[in-house]
């Protein structure tokens, strides 16, 4: 009887503690998202990779108008991996019958000149983009030879495609694609933030993680900081696309942000870009 009476309490004992610490558990993950973060639920961190937090915005360009096609983004610093990009984007419903990918960022020492339907082609194949291409299947990797990442829109979809270019041990490139965002909003401001790591990358759309890849994980190659330079800059969108596509509050970040800086250090999403 003793032992059973033992067991009881000890039973309770245990509920009683379970409960105290996934209050406190509680408390911590309200303090995470809300005050500091103290958790990485990234799922591709490691505990021997630290990234410096940023503690400032570099500068926020276009915060009020739209920003001009093929502009040189004018960031006091620039980093090629380990940095963050925020943007407005709006898209007006204007078909343009094209084949040409609709790219809005990227890195380059010029800006890239695409004047013609066949001087861009996203794939060259007959099926499905794949999540790898090379340069022979690809214009991107020939076109924009001078940049480590692009943000671009399908030619004909309302589809946003972020990819990264990595390189393998035999310094064969290629330009790793994250899977599309599908139907973005037409007429309607919408937010991306993208969060280049040597390792991973992640895009939020107003605010909230949509897309996460590591790099390397479908090439087996490092991403290739070796395209770009000390002059390579942002480059805004092509002018081949005109002004079907506005893109403005364009925000840098010197580093990789967590989740809970996208929300609170993104600037609020313009109501209009005119």
């Amino acid at each position: 009887m003793d032992l059973i009476l033992l067991l009881k309490r000890g039973s309770l004992g245990l509920l009683f503690l379970s409960m105290i610490a996934f209050i406190i558990f509680l408390i911590l993950l309200i303090v995470n998202y809300t005050v500091k973060p103290i958790f990485n639920f990234t799922p591709f961190s490691t505990n021997n990779v630290s990234y410096e937090t940023p503690s400032v915005v570099n500068k926020t360009l276009y915060s009020t108008n739209r920003c001009p096609n093929n502009t040189s983004l004018a960031f006091d610093t620039i980093r090629f991996s380990n940095f963050s990009l925020s943007f407005d984007c709006f898209l007006d419903g204007t078909y343009k019958s094209t084949d040409v990918p609709r790219v809005l960022f990227y890195f380059g020492r010029s800006p890239a000149s695409i004047t013609r339907n066949n001087d861009l082609k996203e794939y060259n194949g007959t099926d499905d983009v794949p999540k790898v291409l090379d340069i022979t299947n690809t214009d991107i990797l020939r076109v924009f030879n001078s940049t480590n990442f692009i943000i671009y829109l399908d030619p004909i979809k309302n589809d946003l495609r972020v990819g990264v270019v990595t390189k393998d041990p035999s310094n064969n490139e290629y330009l790793e694609l994250l899977p599309p965002i599908q139907n973005v909003p037409i007429n309607q401001v919408f937010q991306i933030t993208m969060v280049l790591s040597d390792i991973f990358i992640e895009v939020y759309m107003n605010k909230k993680l949509v897309k996460t890849h590591k790099i390397g994980s479908t090439s087996h190659g490092v991403i290739d900081t070796s395209r770009v330079s000390g002059s390579s800059t942002i480059y805004s969108p092509i002018n081949f696309i005109g002004d079907t596509i506005k893109v403005a509050n364009i925000q840098y970040f010197d580093g990789v942000i967590t989740s809970s800086q996208v929300r609170n250090l993104t600037n609020a999403p313009l109501n209009i870009i005119n």
